[in-house]
């Protein structure tokens, strides 16, 4: 488990090590639908009749995060929230253009995957969106921190933990990896994040 030293050690550092490196795509968080931590949101739990479809843009919406292109990554995730609340299965281009948040060259995406079950515009992304996903589930890094060590050539946890430069939450959550992304409760995790914001302001 994670020790008492260890968590206060996230709890006291984890909003200064990150402060500077959100800022930039805070707004953008709450947004997003991906299975990250660092990009989890409370999305209806109503089944969703569209999972084939969006979880082919909820790929392209976290690579366009890492890229930075926070607009684009906004219209797949509004997209995304949009086919999530639809009450039904989409089985048209037509059906799809009359969907509040999804326009003209959205729906040419939907009709592609209602299609041929696919979409083209995957096969270009290559190895970046799960190790970028590897590196942003590590309490500690935000996306920048994690574009780095990708453009330093590091592919896997091992060349994490044997070359790059951490800091001393980094470490921890590096050492605690799949306790903090596997084992620790909601509730738990909306308390350690309560518990940041206050020590932010005090």
């Amino acid at each position: 488990g994670v020790s008492k030293s260890d968590l206060e050690a996230l709890l006291f550092g984890i909003c200064c090590a990150e402060k500077a490196e959100n800022s930039s795509h805070s707004s953008l968080v709450p947004s997003l639908t991906g299975k990250w931590v660092c990009a989890r949101s409370s999305v209806s739990k109503k089944e969703n009749l569209n999972q084939n479809i969006t979880e082919k843009l909820e790929v392209l919406a976290n690579a366009y995060t890492h890229q930075g292109d926070k607009w684009r990554a906004l219209g797949y995730s509004k997209a995304i929230n949009a086919l999530k609340s639809h009450p039904k299965a989409v089985s048209s281009y037509e059906e799809a253009c009359t969907i509040p948040g999804i326009g003209t060259r959205m729906a040419d995406k939907i009709k592609e995957i209602l299609e041929s079950g696919h979409l083209r515009k995957l096969d270009y992304i290559g190895e970046t969106v799960p190790v970028m996903e590897l590196f942003c589930n590590i309490w500690g890094v935000g996306i920048r921190t994690a574009q780095m060590w990708y453009q330093q050539g590091f592919r896997t946890l091992e060349d994490i933990r044997t070359k790059a430069t951490l800091t001393s939450q980094q470490s921890i959550g590096l050492k605690h990896y799949d306790d903090l992304l596997n084992r620790m409760p909601r509730e738990e995790a909306a308390e350690i994040e309560q518990t940041v914001k206050v020590m932010a302001q005090s």
